[in-house]
């Protein structure tokens, strides 16, 4: 059965770390994949004009949206440096207003327990947002900076075979040259991350790549 799916990440690149080999599948499967990126990523690269990264980063998302057979990014573009402060209540309106029209059966996240803050902040927004809503929406959450997973006994598993679709994630990262790049060597431990957990639990699960979620809601 083909579903709506929703994919909510605070920066361009998180949707495909977290997830972008399940969105893959879906989307081969014939699920409609859209994606919420929240932060413009303003301040990822100082030594650069701010329009200039932000266009790069939204550039380089609707490139890997396409690699996956995604239906559209939208971006939010908020500062995450006072987001909290001063776009939060207008944020949650909008999240809202496209959960309403898309109606998304299934909704990846960041974990609430996520090292970064800025991916705790958007998680804990998610969450607020659909528990106000009349529909019941599932939730799942991912982790990007997290070496273990959280509370895995405490929330329901879900487990997603990648094998398939691994080739097609790694593609779409490739897209984020901004972030992967010489001036985004940081976000290369992230990426190492990512490929160890996706063939760590390949090969618990006994299959090649695998991606873990744990249901929030």
């Amino acid at each position: 059965m083909a579903d709506n799916i929703l994919i909510i990440a605070a920066h361009s690149d998180d949707q495909i770390l977290g997830a972008g080999g399940t969105t893959a599948k879906y989307a081969k499967e014939g699920s409609t994949v859209k994606t919420i990126i929240f932060f413009s990523g303003e301040e990822t690269h100082p030594h650069f004009k701010e329009e200039i990264i932000v266009s790069t980063r939204m550039d380089e998302s609707l490139k890997a949206d396409k690699i996956i057979g995604g239906k559209g990014v939208n971006f939010f573009n908020y500062i995450e440096k006072s987001f909290k402060k001063s776009y939060y209540k207008e944020a949650k309106k909008n999240l809202e207003k496209v959960i309403i029209e898309f109606k998304p059966e299934k909704i990846f996240t960041h974990s609430p327990k996520d090292a970064h803050p800025g991916h705790r902040k958007i998680s804990n927004l998610v969450l607020e947002t659909v528990d106000k809503m009349d529909e019941k929406i599932e939730v799942y959450a991912f982790d990007i900076w997290n070496p273990f997973r959280w509370d895995k006994k405490k929330h329901p598993r879900l487990l997603v075979d990648t094998s398939e679709t691994f080739s097609i994630k790694t593609k779409a990262l490739k897209t984020f040259k901004s972030q992967f790049g010489f001036y985004g060597f940081i976000n290369l431990f992230a990426l190492i991350l990512m490929y160890v957990k996706d063939f760590l639990n390949g090969r618990k699960y006994k299959m090649k790549y695998a991606e873990v979620f744990y249901k929030l809601r």
